[in-house]
């Protein structure tokens, strides 16, 4: 059995352009921190806790690619009208979950694609001074990135009573944690006009089947081989 499980990836056009230019790879968190640490204490360094280090295996970060901002109005607790920002396009497509905090994304969505069944969690980059986090955090979720070709939007709930929002070139924008003991290697691939077709069904299965269990979405891709389907031509356009 092989130690290591392939992971593929790449930036989803938005349909107003393809950005995947600006995008870099995701990094390992182990190593950003590692970048700062204080080399004058190398032994008493949480950094070397075995809760830390299981933690950061296979967590990786994603930068925000562009500097972008955007306002918005609200009233009533709905969202009247918003702005682009210029690089990068902000969406506001579901009203609040919660009272007087608007929900909104930064339209770059990332995929990321596993040879097997591999459990993915996007989370707020709690290790880091994003600059983001003074108006809000990434909603965290988790899926099955072997049996769903879904792309991540990077999905923002924004704190009560904000409505100007911005992200900074290089910030940490999310963390994305792989659960595999094997150490996971990402490949970047090209997008196809087939493949965001299928990221774009599958992105909005909740609008057009909502409330359907995960599982049973698994499912049904796997039984029409889009698993299959999906790898074939990631390991075709490889970068």
């Amino acid at each position: 059995m092989s130690d290591s499980i392939i992971v593929y990836w790449e930036n989803v056009p938005d349909g107003e352009g393809d950005w995947s230019i600006t995008f870099e790879d995701p990094s390992s968190l182990i190593h950003e921190l590692s970048l700062n640490k204080n080399k004058n204490n190398p032994d008493d360094n949480f950094l070397r806790c075995p809760a830390i280090t299981n933690l950061g295996k296979n967590l990786f970060v994603i930068k925000s690619p562009l500097n972008s901002s955007a306002s918005f109005i609200i009233e009533d607790e709905k969202v009247s009208a918003g702005m682009d920002g210029g690089n990068g396009k902000w969406v506001v497509n579901r009203p609040p979950s919660l009272s007087n905090q608007l929900i909104t994304s930064f339209s770059h969505p990332i995929v990321f694609f596993a040879e097997e069944d591999l459990d993915v969690m996007v989370s707020d980059p709690y290790f880091s001074n994003a600059h983001h986090k003074s108006w809000g955090t990434v909603i965290p979720g988790t899926y099955n990135c072997g049996s769903w070709f879904r792309p991540i939007h990077m999905e923002f709930n924004v704190w009560p009573g904000i409505t100007d929002v911005s992200l900074k070139e290089g910030e940490h924008l999310a963390y994305v944690k792989f659960f595999t003991d094997k150490n996971v290697i990402l490949k970047r691939f090209t997008m196809t006009e087939q493949l965001v077709d299928t990221a774009k069904i599958c992105s909005s299965a909740g609008w057009w089947e909502p409330r359907v269990p995960l599982a049973k979405r698994y499912a049904r891709f796997k039984q029409s081989k889009r698993d299959k389907f999906v790898l074939d031509i990631i390991k075709k356009n490889l970068v």
